[in-house]
């Protein structure tokens, strides 16, 4: 890895309370537009469309994968060393928060999609934001810090 490849993929770091963050892997960002033509003739709408189903509810799945992935903001984290938070549904499921950006777009290693394919990631990009993220924008995001504001 040259210099430049090494400076480049520290500039893509961010680092926020208990995360060493790699939002974007070797080769990113990527041009989402450009793949999602790609994305579709490979996985098709219909799996995109499964794919993004499963980012709710899924509680239950983040506690049994290895490795989770955020639809939106890019971030890739085992939830056994970095638990997400855990949102209660009406119907008494949970649904995961990303713990970089806080958004419920989690996909599970253990249902079983390409979350390392950049054409994969391409696809629900642009299928559930229509490109307009931060993957896309290859802009990375700082992570969310919560600070506790006392009122008398």
């Amino acid at each position: 890895m040259s210099t430049d490849d090494k400076n480049q993929r520290d500039d893509n770091r961010q680092d926020g309370p208990g995360l060493e963050v790699e939002l974007y892997p070797d080769g990113w960002p990527i041009d989402t537009r450009a793949l999602y033509p790609l994305a579709l003739e490979r996985f098709g709408e219909e799996y995109l469309h499964q794919a993004g189903r499963t980012s709710l509810r899924n509680g239950q799945r983040i506690a049994q994968s290895e490795c989770c992935f955020c639809m939106y903001c890019g971030y890739r984290f085992d939830p056994r060393e970095n638990p997400p938070a855990l949102m209660r549904e009406r119907d008494g499921s949970t649904t995961g928060l990303c713990p970089l950006c806080q958004l419920d777009m989690l996909l599970c290693s253990v249902d079983g999609y390409p979350l390392t394919d950049p054409v994969f990631i391409a696809g629900m990009a642009e299928y559930t934001f229509n490109g307009y993220c931060p993957i896309a924008d290859g802009k990375p995001i700082k992570p969310i810090v919560w600070k506790t504001i006392e009122v008398d």
